[in-house]
């Protein structure tokens, strides 16, 4: 880890994908999202990319920005490394971006991103970010599409407190959409359906708080806003094929 100041109100912390997921694939490739900004990109290998209402290729030679809190899902390669900076400041970046090169200049500054990191150089990482951010700044971002913004809220309300509270019913009708039509825009744009990006997301949460916190499993199915602890238990047999107390077992134990 790295962590250096980019400005005066700016660190930057470095960590590579491995890391980031703690080696659990599901902690990268379950909908989630990070409290800061981040900049993420792959130096080898290739993955798939859930962000900003779409799902995209990623490959080595492109840069994926995020805004704090911005839904995500990574799924990786076997043999794909990359790396991810976390930016301090919660105003770095205001919209999701797949970022692809279109000069020397732009290949330049990922080329230096990479080298930086794995020179774990600080101060030319800081360097690195700061003209990253420079040239997200400067790249034209397409015009939203009705599917696009449709897709925007339906994340906002996926990433909220207790995402378990509200049903995909009550999310479509908070949307002023019927539960078919946001589940067509969901395939159309992502492969996979709005119940799917829903389920993925209440299991990240449910299987970080198992795994990450002490809490009592009671509180936890409360806290993710399951009606019972008995529902959460079937909840998580079901994408899990254990029970709510072995997964945190088996996850103490590999620790």
């Amino acid at each position: 880890m790295i962590a250096r100041c980019v400005s005066g109100r700016q660190e930057v912390s470095a960590t590579s994908l491995t890391a980031l997921g703690k080696g659990e694939t599901w902690r990268l490739a379950l909908p989630h999202y990070h409290d800061n900004p981040m900049l993420i990109w792959l130096t080898r290998g290739e993955g798939r990319i859930m962000m900003g209402g779409r799902h995209s290729g990623l490959a080595p030679g492109m840069l994926a920005a995020l805004p704090a809190r911005a839904l995500i899902a990574l799924t990786l390669s076997p043999r794909a490394h990359g790396c991810a900076l976390s930016l301090s400041d919660p105003d770095s970046l205001q919209e999701t971006c797949l970022f692809r090169p279109t000069g020397d200049a732009d290949e330049a500054m990922l080329t230096n991103l990479s080298n930086a990191f794995l020179q774990s150089d600080g101060d030319f990482l800081a360097e690195g970010a700061s003209r990253a951010l420079a040239a997200l700044r400067a790249n034209e971002a397409a015009t939203p599409t009705a599917a696009d913004r449709l897709l925007g809220a339906f994340f906002g309300r996926v990433v909220a407190p207790s995402p378990a509270r509200s049903s995909m019913a009550e999310h479509a009708a908070a949307l002023g959409v019927t539960p078919t039509h946001l589940t067509r825009v969901c395939r159309t744009a992502l492969g996979r359906s709005a119940a799917d990006v829903l389920t993925g997301r209440v299991l990240h949460a449910s299987r970080t708080a198992l795994q990450d916190t002490d809490a009592a499993i009671k509180d936890i199915a409360e806290e993710i806003g399951f009606s019972s602890a008995a529902y959460f238990t079937r909840f998580i047999q079901k994408h899990t094929g254990q029970t709510p107390s072995v997964v945190r077992r088996k996850a103490r134990m590999a620790a």
